[in-house]
């Protein structure tokens, strides 16, 4: 993927964590929140460029909300759910849209390379 060349791709809240102490530029994918309070950290002196892309409707950013970190780009969501979904339905739907093979779909859908 060249969108990825230049920065770090990471996956983790904890790996935000680490990026926020080193000042690096990064693409996260579907990140959790981190909890940056918990390290003594904020990111208000945080200079270098996150990008954040998400898959719509999966797990971590339907049930924790966005990171607030950086910028956050929506992707089309892979695996639709609806309002007469049941519960165990819909959350197998959104985990499955926070997989690895529903970002890669995703950033094809989109057009990106």
């Amino acid at each position: 993927m060249t969108l990825l060349m230049e920065m770090e791709v990471i996956c983790s809240s904890l790996t935000i964590v680490r990026i926020i102490v080193t000042n690096k530029n990064v693409i996260t994918i579907n990140p959790a929140v981190p909890s940056l309070g918990k390290y003594g950290l904020s990111d208000r002196n945080y200079t270098a460029r996150v990008t954040n892309y998400v898959v719509k409707d999966e797990i971590l950013n339907k049930t924790l909300g966005e990171v607030g970190t950086g910028t956050t780009v929506y992707l089309p969501t892979q695996y639709k759910i609806k309002w007469w979904h049941s519960k165990a339905y819909k959350a197998w739907q959104m985990v499955r849209n926070h997989k690895m093979d529903s970002v890669k779909n995703a950033l094809k859908e989109k057009r990106y390379k």
